[in-house]
């Protein structure tokens, strides 16, 4: 009973605009501000150019993350703006791969790649351009995080 007491008082504070409550020596304002800036800051950070991200991935040993995307596609902005600003997916594509983006119509990629329509997810050996796995169309955070599980799993 004192757990829900001690939660509803927490919570009309929050819910007021309190933003510094001290619960046992933890400043609950301070954990809010840092998820925010930790959000805020990460981005996936992606090469310009294909021959320069296929040769830092063979030099970092690294697989290339090839994100195929046209301007008038809804589905690639709302992949950019919502999964790819994902602090798990960001932080595991930057810390893993080697990330591109390329406009289907204007830039390059491997021939060999067989794009079925965009948004679509490769992910590339840079030795070889095999690929190791695809997506194509949106996928959400947790179904992206899976597929790079397993890729890395191999």
């Amino acid at each position: 009973m004192k757990r829900y007491i001690l939660f509803f008082i927490i919570t009309l504070l929050l819910l007021h605009g309190e933003s510094r409550i001290d619960l046992w020596g933890v400043d609950l304002g301070e954990i809010e501000k840092d998820k925010i800036d930790r959000e805020e800051s990460i981005e996936v950070k992606f090469e310009e150019d294909y021959d320069i991200a296929q040769s830092r991935a063979v030099e970092e040993n690294r697989y290339i993350f090839l994100l195929i995307t046209e301007k008038s596609c809804g589905w690639c902005r709302k992949l950019k703006r919502e999964v790819l600003k994902d602090v798990d997916v960001a932080e595991r594509l930057n810390s893993r791969y080697i990330s591109i983006e390329v406009d289907r119509e204007e830039g390059y990629y491997p021939p060999t790649i067989g794009v079925q329509g965009t948004p679509s997810i490769f992910i590339l050996n840079p030795e070889d351009n095999s690929t190791i796995e695809s997506v194509a169309g949106y996928r959400d955070s947790r179904h992206l995080l899976e597929i790079l599980d397993r890729v890395e799993k191999r």
